[in-house]
């Protein structure tokens, strides 16, 4: 039944990592649509509907009724223009042409024309949806380092320990044990230290791509923050910041690892880690690392802070 459970958990892992890589690849691709293979159709538009969207834009539903035929249920985004509703409604029960997309999760509009000519062009559509493409493509980037960089860290690794665990028989079994039981600390220290690292990436390629997210930081140090470029020091900083949180997360790892030693529980959680320290304090391994990750905390908090106050005496 346990490996059963395994199975099951690992195939829902790769499926779920496989989907996320295939929608940051769909995004990088962008959304404009080919235009030569739009449907066009022609008819009566009726039952005009709006909603808004998080963005804080406006889609618009409603159907399209041909001379001959059923009516067929279409939405469409407002691409940029703010009175689209109201510009449909002018032409509700009147004869329009859409060109859409015949998609599994609906029919969307790309463009609209009514008895007076376009109401919303494709030209249009297209200018909006490649700025927002331009717009999203550093949040599709940051999102395949994590689940695809991140994965393939995690391969290497696991690839890396099954090398190095002898399966030959040639240790007595208390030394494999131990060789064991150290290769699962290493994998675990492993494992948090390439999600930290995705994280520096994903900010530092944040602040390549939008220069703005610099601003503070040339604010607080000047146009040249400690001799480099703002792109640089920021890298620079940003690693120097998480460095007490790899610190911490090193001898929580070893906390939880020395603790388990003793009583056999794994722990994952804070309240778990807090009361597992509490429980073996008279361990010199447990209270070793307990003390070394509050104090890596504390440093943290340190550094935290004197940002947010050298940040707010430069006002921004």
């Amino acid at each position: 039944m346990l490996q059963l459970k395994r199975v099951i958990a690992a195939a829902v892992a790769v499926v779920t990592i496989a989907l996320a890589v295939f929608g940051m690849f769909a995004g990088l691709s962008g959304s404009v649509p080919d235009e030569a293979r739009l449907i066009s159709l022609t008819g009566y538009l009726r039952d005009l509907r709006t909603s808004g969207l998080k963005d804080g834009r406006t889609s618009v539903s409603f159907s399209v009724t041909p001379v001959a035929g059923a009516p067929v249920e279409l939405h469409m985004r407002d691409f940029g223009i703010t009175d689209l509703a109201r510009r449909l409604r002018m032409v509700e029960s009147r004869a329009v042409t859409v060109r859409y997309r015949e998609l599994p999760f609906g029919r969307p509009v790309y463009a609209i024309a009514g008895p007076d000519g376009d109401i919303v062009p494709f030209s249009q559509a297209r200018a909006f949806l490649e700025a927002e493409d331009r717009e999203k493509a550093p949040d599709y980037l940051n999102g395949l380092v994590l689940y695809l960089g991140f994965p393939l860290a995690l391969v290497v690794m696991f690839a890396v320990y099954r090398r190095t665990v002898p399966r030959d028989g040639s240790l007595p079994p208390r030394a494999l044990e131990d060789l064991r039981e150290a290769h699962k600390l290493h994998w675990h220290r492993a494992f948090g230290f390439a999600g930290i690292g995705a994280v520096v990436l994903i900010l530092a390629h944040d602040a390549y791509r939008r220069p703005q997210t610099l601003a503070p930081l040339i604010g607080v140090f000047g146009p040249s923050p400690l001799g480099l470029s703002p792109l640089a020091a920021y890298a620079l900083l940003t690693a120097l910041m998480f460095a007490p949180l790899i610190g911490m997360m090193w001898h929580l790892i070893g906390l939880a690892h020395a603790a388990q030693k003793r009583d056999g529980v794994l722990r994952v959680s804070k309240l778990a880690l807090l009361m597992g320290a509490w429980r073996h304090w008279d361990d010199p391994v447990v209270r070793r690392h307990a003390i070394a990750a509050l104090l890596c905390l504390a440093l943290f908090a340190i550094i935290g802070g004197a940002w947010i106050v050298a940040a707010a005496r430069a006002g921004v």
